[in-house]
């Protein structure tokens, strides 16, 4: 099956990193970061998860540190990411100046989007930090490279029956578009 364990080791900090309770929620985180609207500068906040996110490759191993350092930058209301993306917040930690509300470190799953799904690295060799942004666009379901399809298949080969499959699927449509906002007092 899909790797859900993407928990590193850490030097300092010991175990460290996300795992995904079920292949529904890294399926729903998946389709959440595979839309370029959550991401800081692309959306239009007309959905409360537009403009939420960014993801970064930190290069700390030049100023003396284990490694560099993948993270996920969250910017709206902690209560949402642990109500809606359970996992990304489990593996969450304090936040960073005054608008990122907190960061979740993971090298081994941000390394994972890039070399195995459509997730690109942005910036020169000379960038501190370099950027990380999908590359799925809106029409992903007609689009046989989008990391929608790319996962269908994946699940296909393990020999997955298509009403399986589709449940899965509803997951990523669902990180994708509507994540669903419960009321204040839900939180």
């Amino acid at each position: 099956m899909l790797t859900l364990d993407f928990r590193t080791n850490n030097p300092r900090w010991g175990i460290r990193g996300i795992i995904f309770s079920d292949l529904c929620e890294y399926t729903k985180t998946l389709g959440f970061l595979s839309n370029i609207r959550h991401y800081k500068g692309h959306g239009d906040n007309s959905k409360y998860f537009n403009n939420s996110i960014s993801i970064h490759v930190e290069h700390n191993n030049t100023d003396g540190a284990w490694d560099k350092e993948c993270r996920i930058h969250y910017y709206k209301d902690e209560n949402y990411l642990k109500r809606c993306l359970p996992d990304l917040y489990k593996a969450s930690s304090a936040g960073l100046g005054t608008n990122i509300t907190c960061r979740i470190n993971s090298n081994k799953f941000i390394n994972y989007l890039i070399n195995n799904y459509r997730f690109s690295v942005y910036g020169n060799g000379i960038n501190y930090i370099k950027d990380v942004y999908p590359n799925d666009g809106e029409n992903y379901l007609d689009d046989n490279e989008s990391n929608y399809n790319k996962l269908k298949f994946e699940l296909k080969k393990f020999g997955l029956d298509d009403d399986t499959i589709n449940t899965i699927m509803f997951f990523f449509e669902l990180g994708w578009e509507e994540l669903e906002i419960v009321g204040e007092e839900d939180i």
